[in-house]
C-alpha cells in the first residue's frame, strides 16, 4: 500500500472484500453486495481467484477505479450506508447528486442512477411554463455559491449520462445567470462546449425578453375605459423596465419576467380590458419562447425530452 493512501474507516469491512482504489483513498467492501447492486462491478468480481501476482491489501484483491475518489466515496456510501442517499425531499448537496449520477450510470445501478435524477428533477425539469415559474428555490439544489459553475456541472454530468430533459433548463439558467462567469471563462481559454453554447444565445434570450414585455408598448384596446391612465401606466413601466435593463446593466430573464405581484398592481392602475389584453399577450409570449427554449440549445423539442424522461424513469407504458 502506497505511503500516501489513507483507507476509509467506515468503509472498510472484514469478511468477502474486495479493495477499491480511487486516487489515494482506500476502501474494501463487500464483494457480494456490491455485485448484487451492479453488473459491471459483478463481471469484476467473476474473475477467477487471485493468483500470485494479483495485488493483495490485507488479503483482498485490489481494483484501481479511474473516477475521482470524491464521487467512489459517494457512490459506495450510497451502496452501503441506506441512509446515505435517501429520495427526495431528503436535501442531498449537488457534488453528491451529480457524483451519484456519474458512477451509477458507469457501472450500471439502476436504482441510484434513478433516485440521483429524481433529486435533479424539481429543479430541472418542468412540464410547461406555468409549472417552471411556480418552481420555490427549495426544489434547487446548490452546492456553492457561484449558481452558474453548479448549472454547468450539472449539464456536463447530464450530457454524461443522457438526462437530455434536465438540459433546457440548466442551459438557461446558466445563460440568464452568468455573464461574468462565462465571459471570465471564455477569456481564460477553460470554457468548453456548454459555456459557448450559454454564450450563443445571448440574442435569443434579448428577443425573448422584448417578446415577453412586448404587452408594456401596446395600445389601449378598443374596449380601454381610461385610455390616458392606461397608456400613461404602460409608459411609465416600460421606462422603468428600461432603465433597469440598459443603465444598471441588468441580466434579461424572460422566463421571470413579471410575476403575479406585478399583475396585481397593474390590476389596480388599468382598466379592466387592458390589463386582460396585457396578460393574454404576455402568456402567449411566454408560452412561445418556452416552446424554442430545447431548439435554442441544440436539444430536441419537449414532447421528445419527456418521452426520454419517461422512458429512463421508468415510467412509459
Amino acid at each position: 500500500m502506497d505511503q500516501q493512501e489513507t483507507r476509509v474507516e467506515d468503509l472498510w469491512f472484514s469478511n468477502d472484500t474486495l479493495v477499491i482504489r480511487a486516487e489515494k483513498k482506500l476502501f474494501r467492501v463487500s464483494k457480494s453486495l456490491l455485485a448484487a447492486r451492479s453488473s459491471v462491478f459483478r463481471d469484476m468480481v467473476a474473475f477467477p481467484q487471485p493468483s500470485a501476482d494479483t495485488e493483495l491489501i490485507d488479503g483482498s484483491p485490489v481494483v484501481s477505479l479511474h473516477n475521482s475518489a470524491a464521487d467512489v466515496e459517494f457512490l459506495l456510501r450510497a451502496i452501503f450506508d441506506s441512509s446515505y442517499f435517501m429520495p427526495p425531499p431528503e436535501c442531498v448537496r449537488l457534488d453528491v447528486v451529480l457524483g451519484i449520477l456519474r458512477l451509477s450510470h458507469k457501472y450500471d445501478i439502476e436504482y441510484l442512477r434513478r433516485r440521483a435524477l429524481s433529486h435533479l428533477s424539481p429543479g430541472y425539469y418542468f412540464t410547461s411554463v406555468e409549472q417552471y415559474r411556480a418552481r420555490t428555490m427549495a426544489n434547487i439544489l446548490y452546492n456553492s455559491d457561484n449558481r452558474t459553475l453548479d448549472h454547468l456541472s450539472l449539464i456536463e454530468a447530464a450530457t454524461e449520462v443522457g438526462a437530455l430533459w434536465l438540459l433546457p433548463i440548466a442551459y438557461y439558467c446558466a445563460s440568464v445567470t452568468g455573464s461574468d462567469t462565462l465571459g471570465g471563462m471564455i477569456e481564460s481559454g477553460n470554457s468548453g462546449r456548454s459555456v459557448h453554447k450559454c454564450g450563443t444565445t445571448l440574442p435569443d434570450l434579448i428577443l425573448g425578453n422584448v417578446s415577453v414585455s412586448r404587452f408594456l408598448s401596446m395600445p389601449s384596446t378598443g374596449e380601454c375605459q381610461h385610455e390616458e391612465a392606461c397608456n400613461q401606466f404602460r409608459f411609465l413601466v416600460l421606462s422603468n423596465v428600461f432603465f433597469e435593463q440598459i443603465n444598471l446593466g441588468s441580466l434579461v430573464f424572460p422566463l421571470e419576467f413579471w410575476d403575479e405581484a406585478m399583475w396585481r398592481v397593474m390590476g389596480t392602475k388599468m382598466c379592466s380590458p387592458c390589463h386582460n389584453a396585457s396578460r393574454a399577450s404576455h402568456t402567449a409570449a411566454l408560452e412561445a419562447f418556452w416552446d424554442r427554449l430545447p431548439t435554442m440549445y441544440g436539444l430536441p423539442p419537449w414532447t421528445e425530452l419527456e418521452t426520454m424522461r419517461s422512458v429512463t424513469m421508468g415510467e412509459s407504458t
